[in-house]
């Protein structure tokens, strides 16, 4: 082909490609029309303030505060004694009573301090993983100053403000004798161990005695409660009903939500919850130490619960008279239990005949108290040497109880087995007494 036949073939091609050029443009044109309808109908909101780290004096009531580690931002609250906090006033705060704390820690050296010399501390975090990866944005401490508690809280604005909120913490828990805390000893501490040890700064508060009051309140209250959560105890048990709050598992999220935002709108709920946190621990501390005095609480089976509890701790609590009075008890359960704890405490007394009586009136509330009958088996076996009555009493228990556990069923068939051998054992030794007395030579 010449060039002038090539030339020809090219000329010819071009309106096709002119072609293909204007139906691109018409459908970049239909496009951006129908980008521009769907913009109209629903307009892109304005770009967002970014709020800088000024604007937090304006939304919270807080300070700056500069240390050798750096800076982080401080909201600090007063509460006076005539404030209340549910059924609980400020002022009745500063009377509890670290003798009844120590009890519930068991950990005796609590009660070498006064309250004033305890630091109530809780965290909200980025996560529950409690790992190097999980951060502690917000420190909240509180503590006693004669009859008013003040609240402090260390809200790191970015991870770069971690070190000098921790640096202090660490100065206020300088002076403080001993860490309250809900659930610290699980999560809280573990991960402030972590942090400081991260950010290479010592630990003192591993060395502090530790109240964490969420296992004295598993035992004392989870048996009229759905749940023990701190907010639920608060509600329940301090009567104090929290409006507006943020859950907790929003608040990781809320923080993440900040750091991109900025915006303080977004951390207020956040020192919200972390405020009425720190409020209930003291007033949860005040509560339970006010319950280990007294001798006759509304309640009986936390009265029941807490005897249990001082009974397990402390060796010197052994005082039976509260377990007399709930053993009188209207409430069935309350009585029961009550008895079966006084009957141990006259057995390791050996006090068998008050013992006996208790047993034998469980039976008569319960008639299918396994607990009871196999006591008053091992009583007549071991102590009155008594193998016969043993043995009534489980058969007695055996045909008036329609359903057995199996277990129990198995037990008691057992100690029926051996009593049954020790009568044998025992005839055969009388009749072989009896045969060498009438024939000595034999």
């Amino acid at each position: 082909m010449s060039i002038k036949d090539k030339l020809e073939k090219l000329n010819k091609t071009k309106p096709a490609k002119a072609n293909i050029d204007d139906t691109k443009a018409q459908a970049i044109e239909a496009l951006r029309r129908r980008v521009d309808a769907v913009v109209q109908k629903n307009p892109l909101p304005p770009p967002r303030k970014i709020y800088v780290r000024s604007h937090m004096e304006e939304t919270l009531a807080g300070k700056e505060v500069v240390n050798e580690c750096g800076r982080f931002f401080l909201v600090e609250e007063i509460f006076k004694k005539t404030q209340q906090h549910g059924k609980i006033a400020i002022g009745e705060l500063a009377n509890v009573c670290t003798k009844a704390l120590s009890l519930l820690a068991k950990d005796t050296d609590i009660a070498k301090h006064n309250i004033t010399d305890a630091i109530f501390i809780d965290l909200e975090t980025t996560g529950l993983a409690g790992g190097t990866g999980t951060f502690p944005f917000m420190i909240g401490i509180g503590w006693f100053d004669g009859n008013n508690f003040i609240l402090q809280q260390l809200f790191s604005r970015d991870h770069s403000e971690e070190k000098a909120s921790l640096t202090y913490l660490l100065e206020m828990a300088n002076d403080r004798r001993f860490v309250v805390t809900f659930n610290g000893k699980t999560y809280d501490m573990g991960l402030l161990t972590t942090r400081l040890i991260l950010n290479r700064l010592r630990n003192p508060l591993a060395d502090l005695p530790h109240l964490d009051l969420l296992h004295p309140c598993r035992r004392i209250f989870k048996h009229r409660l759905e749940n023990c959560t701190l907010s639920n105890i608060e509600a329940e048990i301090l009567q104090h009903y929290r409006e507006g709050d943020i859950p907790g598992f929003e608040i990781p999220q809320r923080y993440f939500d900040w750091l991109r935002r900025r915006d303080p709108s977004l951390v207020v709920d956040i020192f919200y919850h972390n405020r009425l946190d720190i409020i209930s621990m003291a007033g949860i501390a005040l509560l339970l130490s006010q319950m280990c005095d007294s001798e006759d609480n509304p309640i009986a089976r936390d009265d029941l619960h807490i005897t249990k509890l001082k009974m397990e701790r402390d060796a010197t609590a052994g005082d039976t008279e509260n377990l007399k009075r709930l053993a009188e008890s209207s409430d069935t359960t309350v009585a029961i239990e009550a008895m079966a704890l006084l009957a141990n405490a006259y057995k390791k007394n050996e006090q068998w005949m008050d013992a006996v009586s208790l047993w034998q009136k469980i039976l008569s509330h319960k008639p299918n108290s396994f607990f009871a009958v196999e006591e008053l088996a091992k009583h007549y076996e071991h102590q009155v040497k008594d193998y016969w009555q043993a043995i009534n009493e489980i058969e007695t228990f055996t045909q008036n109880v329609p359903f057995i556990l199996r277990a129990e069923r198995e037990s008691l068939q057992r100690r029926l087995t051996r009593l049954r051998a020790k009568i044998a054992n025992k005839t055969n030794k009388h009749q072989l007494k009896v045969k060498h007395e009438k024939n000595p030579h034999c």
